[in-house]
């Protein structure tokens, strides 16, 4: 295991690396702020106590049943449709149908291959396409709205769009069915396009805002603010529900529907699948096409295998997935990931996990399984890029961890694998089974006049780490924007409202014994922006300093745990030429290691600012770290 570590003992600040300071004022208050007296300065100040409180089961993830059911999957299709909805619904489940099937239509049926890669074909969730789904909104063969999602940790660091916004509905035969073999669920989730890309991820602001505020108001105006921002939109925002964000439109608009589907009514063949598609628009009267495509991010089984057979498997093993595996051991099982999205030839089209269809088991999505335990090239491949970072743990490791990203894994495989498979403290959280929601409702904690749709272990591992990423957004640490988000045993110090460069606040800090450490509380850099090569920080030196001749020293370090990162120290820079009394920035190099793991949008960043300077009751203040 690497440890990257470095001293904090003030006596190490004079290791000087190549490091810069800005000499221009930085930031709009910073650029025409005069120079003050400490006095004018002190009777100014206005101090501020920052929270951003939300509940996560009304902000994040909403499975109440009295805000969900007021969605509709005939709503939802007719939007998408024009009108449509049993014409789209019936010709979705076609393509799961042999050409010239009953229901079949005039196609996309299936041929037996998505994406080069075999599928399952037909299926019998085709059947579904000689079904009416809306005839009697009770029956089993109908659609109920059980989950609504925020998922703006998955908005790319360039604000491209503001991330993915869910709607799962599942078939009402599921009810009471845990375990059983008639269940189906069809998740709509669309890539929100952000209507300002030129803002980058501050233009996405809105929408987090808005499901913020969702914690505050009651559940009945929570499920009408809901169904606006869904069939509406936001100003400036395209509804949720529109066409052209569920993979109609290439790059950063591109969503996806998705189906979890065993629905097993006429025969015991099959098992349990994953698919996705994407919605065509077609000319002006024509419905839409919902066509089947890969399954993002699932490379197919043989990819893994150990002799591989095709060119796609050996540009597979020799290039694209070694280049992942620092991601892969990070020790966090919500930011562990590819280091970069799989490559569309890559992906699977048919995503299976009960391994059941035996004929098909090239869709079984157990990686592990198919590069089995003898040598081979892409396990040498992986343990060289281990021994490198100094990890411990094995190539087995870091496939099953693969295996745990696809559709199979997540749904099921994983759970069952014993603790010590994927190499993290704690077992993989377990699915409901086969789901991450049930159909089945359950009491409300502390509101037991009220129900819910039962979430899995495995969401409620997550839902943490993506309030962290919203809070983290909202209120930034590196901002300052935080009440006791950064804490000092040597210093004073404080948020302030009233002299600042960005945001609502910056740290103001009293280093009445000169030499202090100011360390933040653990944060996220998902929505920061793109990391570029170095660390930024403003800083205000006081007008009044004791020792003309030395301003001092500033000095950061970082620690990453989930990366084996701890204490490393970045650099210093001397404040001998800084301006008293107005904001400047100071530049530290980032090394390589470090702009790679921010890249991967690690949430558990401490940084320790170091402030080597005279004693001085007057304040420094601090703002606005950026990368």
């Amino acid at each position: 295991m690497i440890r990257l570590a470095r001293s904090s003992n003030p006596k190490h600040l004079p290791l000087l690396l190549a490091l810069t300071l800005a000499s221009a004022a930085c930031g709009a208050a910073g650029d025409s702020e005069p120079a003050l007296d400490e006095s004018a300065e002190l009777a100014g100040e206005q101090t501020a106590a920052l929270t951003v409180n939300f509940d996560p089961r009304k902000s994040l993830f909403i499975t109440d049943f009295d805000v969900v059911d007021t969605f509709s999957l005939k709503d939802v299709l007719d939007q998408l449709s024009d009108g449509h909805a049993l014409d789209m619904f019936r010709q979705m489940f076609a393509t799961q149908l042999a050409e010239g099937a009953e229901g079949a239509g005039a196609g996309p049926n299936c041929t037996g291959t998505i994406n080069g890669w075999p599928e399952q074909c037909p299926r019998l969730e085709g059947l579904e396409a000689t079904r009416d789904p809306f005839a009697d909104p009770t029956s089993d063969e109908s659609y109920k709205a059980i989950t609504l999602s925020n998922r703006f940790d998955l908005a790319p660091a360039d604000g491209a769009n503001c991330g993915e916004y869910r709607i799962n509905f599942a078939r009402r035969s599921g009810n009471g069915q845990a375990g059983g073999l008639t269940r189906l669920f069809i998740a709509f989730e669309a890539r929100l396009a952000n209507p300002t890309p030129s803002l980058g991820l501050a233009g996405c602001r809105p929408v987090l805002d808005f499901w913020r505020g969702l914690s505050s108001v009651g559940p009945a105006v929570r499920a009408s603010r809901l169904r606006q921002f869904y069939f509406d939109g936001l100003p400036g925002f395209r509804p949720v529900i529109d066409k052209n964000q569920f993979g109609a439109l290439p790059g950063p608009q591109g969503g996806q529907i998705r189906v979890n589907q065993f629905l097993f009514i006429q025969a015991e063949i099959g098992d349990w699948s994953a698919r996705e598609y994407r919605l065509i628009p077609q000319l002006a009267g024509q419905v839409p096409l919902l066509v089947p495509t890969f399954n993002k991010d699932v490379p197919a089984r043989p990819l893994f295998n150990p002799t591989p057979a095709e060119a796609r498997a050996v540009q597979f093993q020799e290039q694209y997935f070694p280049e992942q595996v620092e991601r892969l051991a990070l020790q966090d099982i919500n930011t562990m990931n590819y280091a970069a999205p799989v490559p569309d030839d890559f992906n699977s089209g048919d995503s299976h996990m009960a391994g059941a269809f035996k004929p098909m088991v090239e869709l079984f999505n157990d990686y592990g399984e198919e590069l089995g335990t003898g040598p081979s090239a892409l396990r040498t491949r992986i343990q060289q890029k281990l021994t490198a970072l100094g990890s411990s743990l094995t190539p087995n490791q870091i496939v099953e961890r693969a295996t745990s990203l696809s559709c199979g894994g997540c749904h099921n495989i994983s759970q069952d694998k014993p603790k010590a498979s994927l190499g993290f403290p704690t077992a993989f959280p377990r699915s409901l089974g086969f789901n991450q929601v049930s159909e089945d409702l359950i009491p409300i904690p502390n509101d037991s006049a009220r129900q819910r749709y039962q979430t899995s272990p495995l969401v409620d591992a997550s839902l943490p780490y993506r309030a962290q990423i919203m809070r983290d957004f909202l209120a930034p640490v590196r901002g300052f924007e935080r009440d006791a988000g950064w804490t000092s045993s040597q210093s004073q110090v404080s948020l302030n409202t009233s002299v600042k460069t960005e945001g609502t606040s910056s740290l103001r800090v009293v280093p009445t014994r000169g030499w202090s450490e100011i360390v933040s509380i653990p944060t996220s850099v998902v929505g920061s922006g793109v990391i570029g090569p170095a660390l930024k920080l403003d800083i205000r030196l006081p007008t009044q300093q004791p020792n003309p001749h030395f301003r001092g020293h500033v000095g950061v370090l970082i620690s990453i745990p989930s990366a084996s990162i701890s204490d490393h120290y970045l650099g210093q820079v001397s404040l001998d030429s800084a301006p008293l009394g107005q904001f400047t920035t100071v530049s530290i190099p980032l090394p390589a290691k470090v702009q790679r793991v921010l890249r991967y949008g690690v949430a558990d960043v401490v940084l320790k600012v170091q402030l080597n300077v005279a004693a001085n009751t007057n304040p420094y203040y601090l703002d606005n770290i950026r990368f």
